[in-house]
């Protein structure tokens, strides 16, 4: 519940793009690439949030391995607290 992911939806949506040329992100981000649908630091749409925005998801539809992909996604998450000041006894230590 951090909402660095969401503070930063512009880059996440260019890299899917990429993967998924046709993709269409359905909410927009303001000038500093802030998602519309965070709010008090939460996705108001988690339930039902894009494919984009749900590891697990995007795990499942590439047929990725699960390991690889959430030891990356730690790194870049525990990357992006850093470059919020988010302290470290929140950073993620894995995911087991």
């Amino acid at each position: 519940m951090c909402g660095c992911c969401c503070k930063r939806i512009s880059v996440a949506v260019d890299f899917y793009s990429k993967m998924e040329p046709d993709y269409r992100f359905p909410y927009t981000w303001d000038e500093n690439g802030v998602c519309e649908k965070l709010e008090n630091n939460m996705c108001s749409v988690y339930d039902n949030r894009p494919d984009m925005c749900s590891i697990d998801k995007i795990i499942g539809k590439y047929d990725l391995n699960k390991e690889a992909v959430y030891a990356y996604n730690i790194g870049s998450c525990n990357k992006m607290m850093e470059q919020d000041g988010i302290p470290d006894e929140f950073r993620i230590k894995n995911y087991l």
